[in-house]
């Protein structure tokens, strides 16, 4: 089954980051500090999306900004366009 995004939404994988580590701050060892930015490859996209990230593109995102949805067992993430910050591209 896959989801296909409605009202503005593009169906993102996200890319596993490794968390940040850098605090002189005592925390409990399993603490894990997130990047508030995230990288993510565009899956799908609702029909009415008007940024520009196509199917295949990766995005950076705001974290916090990600909906996730488990149906079925399966997870999918949701991402509005409006929270789409940039795209990668490689140069030449």
């Amino acid at each position: 089954m896959l989801l296909k995004p409605c009202n503005r939404h593009l169906l993102v994988e996200p890319f596993e980051e490794e968390a940040i580590e850098e605090t002189s701050i005592l925390l409990p060892d399993d603490y894990k500090q997130q990047n508030p930015f995230g990288v993510a490859l565009v899956v799908n996209r609702a029909s009415d999306c008007e940024v520009d990230a196509d199917i295949g593109d990766t995005v950076v995102y705001a974290t916090n900004m990600l909906e996730n949805i488990t149906l079925n067992g399966k997870e999918s993430f949701l991402l509005l366009e409006n929270y789409v910050l940039g795209t990668i591209h490689e140069t030449n």
